[in-house]
């Protein structure tokens, strides 16, 4: 009877430690489980940092391209203009050089009408 009181007695403290190991084990999971929470959790946070950042960085490029479209644009213009100026300048200068020559050449057959006529 002893025997068996004492083996029950030995059995008990074997579930008893078995219990106890459960419990710990049961608690380093459940840490495991926050562990990997915070992780998620800081990863989560980490994505969506990066996410931010690369909608800001989507935003200012596009801000950059359609600043640099307008400027484009207007040196465009610009160079139109220029050229508009210059083409007009041209013509301006064509004219006033025909009408000099005009003017030449009337001089010219003036002076051949003076000399026949007074020469």
């Amino acid at each position: 009877v002893n025997k068996m009181v004492s083996q029950s007695e030995e059995a008990k403290e074997k579930i008893s430690k078995k219990k106890e190991k459960i419990s710990k084990l049961k608690d380093a999971v459940k840490s495991l489980e926050e562990q990997v929470e915070d992780s998620k959790k800081s990863g989560d946070s980490a994505v969506t940092e990066m996410r931010e950042k690369l909608d800001e960085l989507k935003k200012d490029t596009n801000e950059t391209i359609k600043s640099l479209e307008e400027e484009i644009s207007s040196l465009k213009q610009e160079a139109d203009e220029v050229r508009e100026q210059r083409s007009s300048e041209k013509d301006s200068n064509d004219k006033r050089v025909s009408e000099l020559e005009d003017t030449i050449t009337e001089l010219n057959e003036n002076k051949n009408d003076s000399e026949e006529t007074g020469g």
